[in-house]
């Protein structure tokens, strides 16, 4: 930071960058948070909405936390390198919510799949990546929102939960018609 000429202006990018970090870090505690309690939360929910299911037993056998440990540190790497485009007014909004996109995408898909689907449902629900990305946008631009954003992390693992829950019966349709065939 000493290389600016002005003081002012070296005080103004600290900050900044001090609350552009604290934020991220904010929305990246959140989103472990959420994963950390993602069985009992989404068990209330598939009880509720979804009586019939039952979860997979060998759910233990995924491993997403360490997709979203490695998903956080990669956010913040791609968070450090774009720093300069977080002064163009637009562009850093976009990358900001893309970003966060990026980093609930995966982790939060395999969260809500790995409970109730199988090995072979989630192969075939990977495969909509277009579906994914756009319930993870829609889930990040919440983020942008205060007040709100304290709740976007767990609205995001409740569309895809329920995006995973409503797919699951048509793949089960789907493996028996090819097993049989």
């Amino acid at each position: 930071m000493t290389w600016f000429p002005f003081r002012t202006l070296r005080d103004g990018i600290a900050l900044l960058l001090t609350a552009l970090f604290f934020y991220n870090f904010f929305i990246a505690s959140l989103a472990l948070v959420v994963l950390a309690f993602r069985k009992p939360f989404l068990r209330k929910l598939q009880e509720q909405d979804y009586p019939g299911e039952t979860l997979v037993e060998s759910y233990k056998k995924r491993k997403f936390i360490s997709i979203a440990m490695r998903d956080i540190a990669i956010f913040f790497v791609l968070m450090i390198l774009s720093f300069p485009l977080f002064f163009v007014p637009f562009i850093n909004m976009g990358l900001q919510v893309l970003f966060w996109a990026w980093l609930i995408k995966e982790s939060y898909f395999l969260s809500a799949s790995s409970l109730y689907a199988t090995e072979e449902e989630i192969e075939e629900l990977k495969q909509h990546k277009f579906a994914m990305r756009n319930i993870a946008f829609i889930a990040s631009i919440l983020n942008l929102i205060p007040l709100v954003n304290i709740f976007a992390p767990f609205f995001a693992q409740i569309i895809f939960f329920h995006w995973v829950m409503l797919n699951r019966p048509h793949l089960e349709k789907k493996l028996l018609q090819t097993s049989t065939s």
